[in-house]
């Protein structure tokens, strides 16, 4: 038996995400996933049935999934990480003069 949290029906096939076109990358967390799709940067999940628009500086790449955040970089030359999740609107990720060109996460922890 399949356990299902959230307003949202468990599946055992794939189903539509209403809204979701031409997505790029996805990433899953543990109650939220996040898409990179036509519409920009997107997430849904327990809370939330239907996908909802982050709101980012600039269009963003390598997106990635960590315990309750998601972070993608802007795209080059830039390399800006910004992180969200937990309640929190995107921020910028302190870098110093560090420029990213891909990202990693784990349970609580970003690399870059």
């Amino acid at each position: 038996m399949t356990a299902c949290a959230g307003p949202l029906p468990c599946a055992r096939i794939p189903l539509d995400v209403p809204g979701l076109t031409h997505t790029t990358e996805l990433a899953a967390g543990a109650l939220r996933t996040c898409a990179i799709a036509a519409a920009g940067v997107l997430c849904w999940g327990v809370d939330q049935s239907q996908p909802v628009p982050v709101t980012l500086p600039t269009a963003v790449h390598d997106l990635v999934a960590g315990a309750g955040v998601f972070c993608a970089l802007t795209l080059p030359p830039a390399g800006q990480a910004y992180c969200w999740g937990s309640g929190s609107p995107p921020a910028p990720v302190d870098q110093g003069s560090l420029r990213f060109t891909a990202l990693a996460a784990g349970y609580i922890h970003l690399a870059g």
